[in-house]
């Protein structure tokens, strides 16, 4: 039967088992079998009491562990006296400190080691899945541990008559699933109000704080009910809840036993000094613009909710959503980042991943983008100085599904995944030195026609290749260091022609604005191609990567109603662009740059040992066939990077405004994977595997296929396909999308071909077409 609560776990777990007919136990001294009583009991209580709550079981049906997130309420008091029942006619001597015993009762005289194979505190419960109940940490290091029992210190245990008042210090809580998940803590702080209390926990009791990896808030008690007593669904949807409870002795007994109560409020103010209060101490270095913003606490003024008060320090201001989001320009950004709230102004231009990513964030909550895409230093080292505020209570709800793929990356952060192996880059360098090598040897160590062109193919699955380190390293997935890797593949230009700098700039901008049609530069490709109607059916648009209007003419309309039938050939020479666009960046250096010198030079010499390679063919015919062989064959890449996101949603306007449209739905809603066996992830280079990427950046690409599996198991849960809540936000009514490769790429020719027939629709005056500035001057118009 269900025990949804302690009270009724602890119990459960003390009732004795009878031992009767076929059971009966065996006694020595009688050498027979008795009738008998196999259970635990208390005789005595440590002064801190430990309960482990049992909340995995093993599921024999599925052959899997599965984990137990019934509602199970626990009280933050309680008298235990009632539940420490001495053995009849086994007194100890008075004073002596003693422990809780697993003992046969009735007629048996068990020794330690026959009763240290009892009932343990599992097994007790085994059949009640709400209360799947705990052990009491009470077994005395001499004597051999039962299951479910650990030590504890006879020094520091009590011992009374009457009430055994505990009150609940702390709970540590276990989210996510049996596979995978998340502990942090709740601890009260007994240094502030009537800690000891009375019998009944008294009057006064201190502040709860939740201790969450680096961040500190405080809470209130009544968020215990929904953090930490589960009940939420089963399965894995909003899997919070209790794994162990800290109850410490308190009142009457705790004074009597001439001990000093145990005392955590030190440690506490330890803990929330280092976490919480460095974050406060450089608001007084923020600049004069930010000043309004940071008020001096009112003599007698509680601190504020999201920091504790104290001495020399200032409150700092609550603000809104609403009021954060008017501070969305270059001029005035602030983002949200854990619930604080941060003036970045000032560093938009030093933001080592371009302007991009800042603007496009300003005056939102950007705690996943922020999260998945730094280092852990840069929250201690550089956000501090940006601190103006936290935001109001209940402003920042977190939605279940965010909550579960937060639990994620806790999961591969704990795994070591975001840890690069070393081995497989060094068999990649290898794979690579190959392919250029055999690629140079054709080229130019034979002699036949077939063997150029097939070293001309050869330097363009090299080029393929390559651009995937260069992807790696743009993201800082090999080393983790931003300019070891940066500098790693700004020499690589030497050798793919390519500058990392641009790519950096304009592939972060992509990745927080995927598909949005004004933002996103890689769908932004007129008068070549529009992937969707919502580019033409305005007049003109502002394009805030490149600032720049962009507006259709007949041009553009001629080209984009036959844009499906080009495509591909101009895949072929899609090449070039990168490398026009390269040098255009390095040259006007529109974004923040970095090792500008090294690439100018390193593609210098890209340009001369591949001219120098075509040129020493013995025909200028093969010269040219050698060119653009390759080049067409390295435009494999890039069908492969339009192929993950130009057949799914696109949207005008900002995104993140709301649990619709969040961090992780609108990466799901405007990306794909592609379908591979393991033994061909080498041919897509990563790029595969486009939603775990995206949501997760900075992990490495040997380790995205067990990402993938995390992140499908958290897209099933909450947004099964065909739900109605799955085809309210997705529009292909999956919410993880994942086609073979030629059957997206057949998806994504059809999404051309609908833009085309879009565009050869339109009428002048009712789309974009003929509207532009262009237009309107060849017409003479007004």
């Amino acid at each position: 039967s269900e025990v949804p609560h302690v009270r009724g776990a602890l119990e459960a777990l003390l009732k004795p088992e009878r031992l009767r007919g076929a059971d009966q136990y065996y006694c020595d001294r009688c050498a027979c079998k008795v009738d008998a009583e196999r259970g635990v009991s208390f005789r005595r209580l440590p002064r801190v009491l430990a309960i482990q709550l049992k909340r995995f079981r093993y599921d024999f049906r599925l052959g899997q562990r599965l984990k137990v997130n019934s509602l199970f309420t626990f009280p933050t008091t309680i008298d235990m006296a009632e539940y420490v029942r001495p053995i009849p006619g086994d007194s100890p001597p008075p004073g002596k400190a003693t422990s809780a015993d697993v003992t046969p009762r009735g007629n048996l005289e068990a020794t330690a080691e026959e009763t240290a194979g009892g009932v343990s505190a599992g097994e007790a419960m085994a059949d009640s899945p709400a209360g799947d109940p705990m052990a009491v940490d009470s077994t005395p290091p001499t004597a051999p541990l039962a299951e479910g029992m650990s030590v504890a210190h006879p020094e520091t245990e009590t011992a009374c008559s009457g009430p055994l008042p505990y009150e609940l210090y702390a709970v540590l809580v276990h989210s996510g699933s049996a596979s995978f998940g998340h502990y942090y803590a709740l601890i009260k702080d007994l240094g502030q109000g009537d800690a000891a209390g009375s019998a009944g926990g008294g009057d006064g009791r201190g502040e709860w704080h939740e201790f969450n990896d680096a961040y500190v808030r405080p809470i209130k008690e009544s968020e215990l009910r929904t953090k930490a007593f589960g009940g939420e669904g089963g399965g894995y949807s909003g899997s919070s809840s209790a794994y162990m409870l800290l109850y410490r002795a308190v009142g009457a007994c705790d004074a009597s036993s001439g001990e000093a109560a145990v005392d955590a409020s030190d440690s506490i103010a330890q803990a929330v000094s280092q976490h919480a209060l460095p974050l406060a101490a450089p608001v007084a270095a923020t600049p004069a613009a930010a000043a309004p913003a940071v008020a001096a606490p009112a003599a007698g003024a509680p601190a504020h909710a999201g920091q504790p008060a104290h001495a020399g320090q200032p409150t700092l201001r609550e603000y809104t959503l609403a009021e954060v989001g008017k501070h969305c320009s270059r001029g005035d950004a602030w983002i949200v980042v854990d619930e604080r709230v941060y003036d970045v102004t000032r560093f938009i231009d030093a933001h080592p991943g371009g302007v991009g990513p800042i603007l496009n964030l300003a005056g939102k909550d950007c705690t996943d983008v922020f999260a998945n895409y730094h280092a852990a230093r840069v929250y201690d080292r550089m956000l501090p100085a940006y601190l103006i505020g936290t935001m109001a209570a209940g402003e920042i709800v977190v939605a279940p599904h965010v909550a579960d793929f937060r639990r994620i990356r806790q999961e591969l952060l704990r795994r070591g995944l975001f840890e690069t192996d070393s081995r497989f880059y060094l068999k990649m360098l290898a794979w690579h030195c190959t392919l250029w090598l055999c690629a140079m040897y054709l080229s130019l160590g034979c002699d036949s026609c077939g063997a150029h062109m097939l070293g001309a193919a050869l330097m363009g699955v090299f080029w393929q290749q390559l651009a995937g380190i260069g992807h790696d390293l743009g993201h800082s997935g090999v080393t983790h260091s931003f300019r070891r890797d940066h500098l790693v593949g700004s020499l690589l230009s030497a050798f793919m022609g390519l500058s990392v700098g641009w790519w950096k700039s304009d592939h972060n901008t992509h990745h927080v604005v995927c598909n949005a049609v004004e933002h996103d530069p890689n769908i932004q490709h007129l008068p070549m191609l529009a992937i969707t109607d919502k580019v033409f059916r305005r007049p003109r648009f502002w394009d805030t990567y490149h600032r720049k209007w962009v507006g259709m003419d007949d041009a553009a309309h001629w080209l984009v109603s036959h844009q499906h039938l080009f495509f591909y050939p101009l895949m072929a020479l899609g090449r070039w662009n990168l490398y026009a666009q390269g040098l255009i960046y390095l040259l006007t250096q529109p974004d923040k740059t970095h090792f500008r010198k090294t690439e100018l030079a390193g593609i210098a010499v890209y340009f001369g040992w591949v001219l120098g390679t075509a040129l020493s063919m013995p025909s200028w015919a093969e010269s040219v066939g050698w060119v653009m062989l390759s080049h067409a064959v390295a435009g494999i890449l890039h069908v492969q990077i339009v192929l993950s996101h130009w057949s799914m949603h696109t949207y005008e306007g900002r995104a993140y405004n709301g649990a619709d449209d969040e961090w992780y739905v609108t990466t799901m809603r405007t990306t794909m994977n592609v379908a591979t066996p393991p033994w061909l992830d080498w041919v897509h280079i990563g790029l595969q595997f486009q939603i775990e990427h995206h949501l997760f950046p900075r992990l490495p690409r040997h380790n995205l296929r067990i990402a993938r599996d995390m992140v499908r198991e958290v897209v099933e849960a909450h947004f099964p396909a065909g739900s109605a809540e799955c085809k309210r936000l997705f529009p292909l009514g999956v919410a993880y999308h994942e086609p073979g490769f030629f059957a997206g790429n057949l998806e994504m020719w059809r999404v051309l071909r609908s833009a085309a027939y879009a565009a050869r629709g339109a009428k002048r005056g009712e789309h974009g077409f003929w509207q532009s500035a262009l237009w309107e001057g060849m017409s003479l118009a007004g």
